[in-house]
């Protein structure tokens, strides 16, 4: 496995640890090749403590020679593996891994998670790299055995752009049931944070395309519905600074708290402690694409949902919740008040949006039809062999010798 962020760092890199990890589970022997932020990069604290058991971790490297150290490093993992996966197509991992598997005679899996085009076109420093982003999502899918998509809309991108039909498997996000249990009630956070009555809480990431600021307006209308109930933003990011300055400005005062970043391994504490939980979203080229993350952590600890309805939002709710227009304060104010005043809903709400995350929405499952990808993809991998897999071996004889310094002019 490939994937282009680092696990340690980045929020959203959830989703390779803990499918590595279910792979492992399932008896699989796993090796995640990440890329580890440099040091100067480093802004926000460390979100990840530690890695699953049984999965082996190795650092890339970002910088220089990137491309070819990582080339180097992915085909000698690669040299036992059955498969290749790597997750984006953003240039460094998407290209290295489909030349190393190409060059290996290996079946390679793209997974694809996300609207990289839109993303790139919002958020990356360069026009330059966003053309060479919507090139390579493009071509990525076409180059590779099989591909996993999260979302229905990205298996729809995936049919336009040829690839047939019995090569796309779907893989939305999942949770750890085992982690969540939603007879908790987070007594330890309501303590830390002097919280007394009902708590609404918001999780995400404070960067990119985050909506904790529709979540504010519609927690400062809820307030007046509610006079006595709480509001929460949960997670980090360059937003942050201005999200306190708009609840200042809302008047929200101590009625919202803030945690900023947290482990992801305390995430399930701080949803025990929710009465009602909130995903808010607008209806853009982003989220229509989006499988996301709270969702189901949402689904597995049991808490009531409120969200917008984008993307995956509504098939992935069922009937854990409620599913309101997107981009609207005041549909998230009104569903979170009817939550609130209705106890034996709340209670209905919390059974089933646990059934949802049990039924479908877990990495074991996940990774079951990502198993199947895999199964395909050395099919398809042992028809599609080049002969390159001769080169990788030259190639790696001739790294030795010249690591040992054996190789002569």
């Amino acid at each position: 496995m490939a994937n282009p962020q680092d696990i340690y760092y980045v929020p959203s890199a959830t989703r390779p640890v803990e499918l590595a990890a279910a792979f492992t589970r399932m008896g699989h022997e796993v090796t995640l090749l990440y890329w580890p932020l440099r040091e100067v990069d480093r802004k926000f604290p460390r979100t990840r403590v530690s890695v699953p058991e049984g999965v082996r971790v190795v650092a890339g490297v970002r910088g220089g020679f990137e491309s070819w150290e990582n080339m180097r490093r992915l085909i000698g993992l690669g040299r036992d593996a059955d498969i290749i996966q790597f997750q984006k197509c953003l240039p460094p991992c998407s290209i290295v891994s489909v030349v190393a598997a190409w060059i290996l005679g290996k079946p390679v899996c793209y997974d694809w998670d996300d609207n990289e085009t839109s993303i790139a076109r919002e958020y990356m420093p360069t026009e330059t790299f966003g053309a060479l982003v919507y090139a390579l999502e493009r071509l990525v899918p076409r180059l590779c055995s099989t591909i996993t998509v999260s979302s229905q809309a990205l298996r729809d991108k995936a049919v336009k752009l040829g690839v047939p039909q019995e090569n796309i498997f779907d893989a939305p996000v999942g949770a750890r049931l085992d982690r969540f249990d939603p007879d908790e009630r987070g007594e330890r956070i309501r303590r830390q944070y002097g919280i007394e009555g009902p708590l609404v809480l918001y999780m995400g990431q404070l960067q990119g395309a985050s909506y904790g600021d529709l979540f504010l307006r519609a927690a400062e209308m809820a307030s007046k519905l509610r006079p006595d109930a709480h509001f929460m933003v949960v997670g980090g990011g360059e937003r942050l600074g201005m999200l306190r300055s708009a609840a200042r400005a809302l008047g929200l005062g101590a009625r919202l708290r803030f945690s900023d970043y947290v482990p992801h391994e305390e995430v399930p504490e701080y949803l025990a402690a929710a009465d009602v939980v909130v995903a808010t979203f607008a209806r853009n080229e982003t989220t229509v694409c989006k499988s996301p993350l709270k969702i189901v952590e949402y689904l597995a600890a049991g808490r009531p949902i409120v969200a917008s309805d984008v993307g995956e939002v509504r098939r992935m709710v069922g009937e854990g919740g409620i599913v309101v227009e997107p981009d609207s304060a005041d549909a998230i104010a009104r569903g979170v008040s009817e939550l609130l005043a209705d106890d034996t809903l709340r209670a209905e709400l919390s059974v089933l949006a646990r059934k949802r995350a049990e039924d479908v929405y877990n990495w074991d499952a996940t990774a079951e039809n990502m198993v199947r990808a895999f199964t395909r993809g050395l099919e398809v991998g042992r028809a599609r062999r080049r002969p390159l897999a001769l080169l990788a071996k030259y190639l790696d004889n001739g790294l030795k010798l010249h690591e040992s310094g054996s190789v002569k002019e």
